[in-house]
């Protein structure tokens, strides 16, 4: 017979306690004539409840006490050995994953160490190798895909720019670069290093000078604004800041980045758009006249010449600058700046009608009329066609549009023309006459709503071969300089 007696832990905490129960028990059991009695094991109750074999008390006892107490463990512990399987890894082994693999352990090999304890165990497993990667497959080549200059509905936030749809059909040049999914974008590092770094054209606004959306149409009880009421949600492509553009231009000695206008909302544009898209320094900035929306913003300029870089060259014509000379008079005459106040520092450098370089681009200006009798500038660099605020272009202007790969051009409103802007009427019509091989409209108002116009411009592909869309802010395309 055996009696198992679980005791609690202030009983059976003690080994001369656990050692004085079982010899009364022992004792009170045996029947006459047994000096040895009954087989008697007294655990914790602690010990009985987790598994664990409770240490042999360390006071003395009769041998054949002693041995009818241990003689059934001893036999079911050899009993365990016999039946156990081989011992699995451990230590570095297990955790490099080699036991899943080899035969543990290795025939005729001598038994393993008792697996590490403790800290020195975590150590150990801390501290292996991972497993090996498995072998990378070589990429022999990238396709490419037809990019649409449309926002993804499905994945836009307003700290991000909008993702492209990327279509089946093969890539077409787009200004000499052939555009690419953002899969292909994404793809191993061996084919990035093939190609040269890439130029780029981003898109910081293509609204208005007031911007959309307008705090009249959100404000107003009585009617709802359909494109207004867009505008204020994050990543929408009817939220539409100032016109302006950003050249990233990439040369072999570098990266330069010179941005076209700098308007009322270009430091918000610049929040967005610059740590989105890796942007920091400015190497220039190109004046196309001097309305607030495109002059307005070169006080913020301060952030950057006060801590990214002593200074910013402006390039602006002649007329534009006497009125600057009038509307940031102190950004001119820094000598009636107060000492200690920190405004921007800017280099002005008056352009003509005539080519000139910036940061080894050469840029053509492109006379327009922007009203009766008031002259603004487009620009074009290389085969890209810039004119963002326009009413009429003059005859000698047509032919330095020749040839244009892209055109950009302004168009406010989907119905008629305003005194000082393109409606989109008349922009289709100048698209017809300059003949580009892709346009992107913009400064578009509150009424010009984004998916309805491309959706109206994409049967003009089908009618008459004319590819044009809305352009939005934070659009970039890779472009040849």
């Amino acid at each position: 017979m055996r009696v198992r007696v679980t005791c609690a832990p202030h009983v059976s905490g003690r080994s001369n306690s656990r050692s004085q129960v079982r010899k009364a028990l022992q004792l009170s059991l045996a029947p006459a004539g047994n000096p040895v009695g009954p087989t008697v094991s007294v655990v914790s109750s602690a010990t009985a409840t987790s598994g664990r074999r409770p240490a042999r008390p360390a006071v003395s006892e009769s041998p054949a006490a002693a041995r009818c107490v241990d003689a059934p463990r001893r036999r079911g512990r050899d009993r365990r050995r016999a039946h156990a399987r081989p011992r699995p890894p451990h230590g570095p082994a297990a955790a490099a994953g080699l036991g899943a693999r080899l035969r543990w352990p290795p025939r005729g090999a001598p038994p393993s160490p008792p697996p590490p304890s403790g800290r020195r165990a975590a150590v150990l497993v801390a501290a292996a190798p991972p497993p090996p990667a498995p072998p990378l497959r070589s990429v022999a080549c990238v396709e490419l895909y037809e990019v649409t200059a449309r926002a993804s509905p499905a994945r836009r936030n307003a700290h991000a720019p909008p993702l492209l749809f990327a279509s089946s059909l093969p890539a077409r040049s787009f200004c000499g670069v052939a555009r690419a999914s953002p899969a292909a974008a994404a793809g191993s590092d061996s084919s990035a290093e093939l190609r040269p770094q890439q130029s780029e054209l981003i898109f910081l606004g293509t609204g208005t000078s007031e911007g959309i959306p307008r705090v009249s149409c959100l404000t107003d009880p009585n009617k709802t604004c359909p494109v207004c009421s867009k505008a204020v949600e994050p990543g929408n492509p009817n939220r539409r800041r100032n016109t302006s553009i950003l050249l990233r231009h990439a040369t072999p000695s570098g990266t330069s980045n010179i941005v076209v206008d700098a308007g009322k909302f270009f430091y918000h544009s610049a929040i967005q758009w610059f740590p989105a898209f890796g942007l920091r320094a400015i190497d220039a900035v190109i004046i196309t006249h001097s309305h607030a929306d495109a002059i307005g913003g070169l006080d913020c300029l301060r952030d950057w010449t006060n801590n990214v870089q002593p200074s910013i060259p402006i390039y602006v014509a002649e007329r534009d600058y006497e009125v600057m000379k009038m509307t940031h008079y102190y950004l001119i005459d820094t000598s009636v700046v107060v000492p200690g106040a920190a405004v921007s520092a800017l280099q002005f450098n008056i352009i003509k009608e005539q080519p000139f370089m910036v940061h080894n681009l050469e840029v053509i200006p492109l006379p327009v009329w922007h009203g009766q009798g008031y002259r603004s500038l487009g620009f074009r660099f290389g085969d890209i066609c810039y004119i963002s605020d326009v009413s009429d272009i003059p005859e000698e202007t047509y032919k330095l549009l020749e040839n244009c790969e892209l055109l950009i051009l302004d168009a406010l409103r989907p119905d008629h023309s305003s005194s000082t802007h393109f409606g989109l009427p008349r922009a289709i019509e100048e698209v017809r006459k300059i003949k580009p091989k892709k346009t992107l409209f913009t400064g578009m108002m509150h009424l010009m709503d984004h998916e309805k116009v491309n959706n109206d411009l994409a049967r003009l592909m089908e009618t008459e071969g004319l590819d044009i869309q809305l352009s939005y802010d934070g659009l970039r395309i890779p472009v040849r300089l």
